[in-house]
């Protein structure tokens, strides 16, 4: 499989697209270390930014929007702006009675064969729990009883040769039956249940959610000894 960067272009309905392709995240998954998201993001071998995205203004149709920023484009036609904001998501960590968390093999790209904690992307007029417990019941058929919020971490998430920003929230979830979780859908090649002991974070996909998983394993680890 070729790693390497590689552009693409298109265009549809007046608005031209130039964007990088990246690496699958196989290629970069263990090359840090996943408390260091700082260096990672300088060290991803493709631009993020969405200076390379639009050429042509989706108000106007000139060929006349520019980077302003880091995260806004302007046409220096007609004054159009458009933000690129991060996308919403969110990912759960789930364990059953005897402690075992629920780890997803994925099952399409990007990532597939590497692991992941149930989840998904924020709908349109969903919290970020309604979200995470429609996703759960979609990939794993758990039914999320509680939550409580772990945190949030900033990824990359590359598709169809954009690579999208993202803000992932984590949760952890408690659910009926974690036992009996079972790929419901494509995305998932398989569903383990491990000891947090045996959860390799550099085998997740993306980094964002292996720091959601370490964030669950640190806090359950051993107590110092008084």
């Amino acid at each position: 499989m070729n790693n390497e960067p590689s552009v693409a272009a298109g265009g549809r309905g007046g608005v031209e697209c130039v964007c990088v392709v990246p690496p699958t995240p196989s290629a970069w998954v263990g090359r840090v270390e996943h408390e260091d998201w700082g260096f990672l993001m300088s060290a991803m071998p493709f631009d993020t930014g969405p200076g390379g995205l639009f050429r042509y203004c989706p108000k106007c149709a000139a060929a006349a929007m520019r980077a302003v920023g880091s995260k806004l484009l302007r046409c220096e036609a007609c004054g159009f702006e458009l933000y690129m904001n991060p996308a919403a998501a969110v990912a759960g960590v789930i364990v059953d009675p005897r402690g075992r968390m629920v780890v997803l093999v994925r099952g399409k790209e990007p990532g597939k064969g590497l692991w992941d904690l149930p989840g998904g992307f924020v709908d349109p007029g969903e919290t970020a729990e309604e979200a995470l417990a429609r996703e759960i019941r979609e990939e794993v058929g758990l039914d999320v009883t509680a939550m409580r919020y772990l945190g949030s971490w900033p990824n990359v998430y590359p598709y169809g040769g954009i690579a999208y920003r993202t803000l992932d929230f984590g949760f952890v979830c408690e659910a009926v039956g974690v036992e009996g979780a079972r790929a419901m859908e494509s995305e998932v090649e398989r569903v383990l249940l491990l000891e947090p002991a045996d959860v390799d974070l550099g085998r997740f996909a993306f980094p964002s959610v292996g720091r959601i998983a370490g964030e669950y394993i640190k806090n359950i680890g051993p107590k110092p000894q008084t």
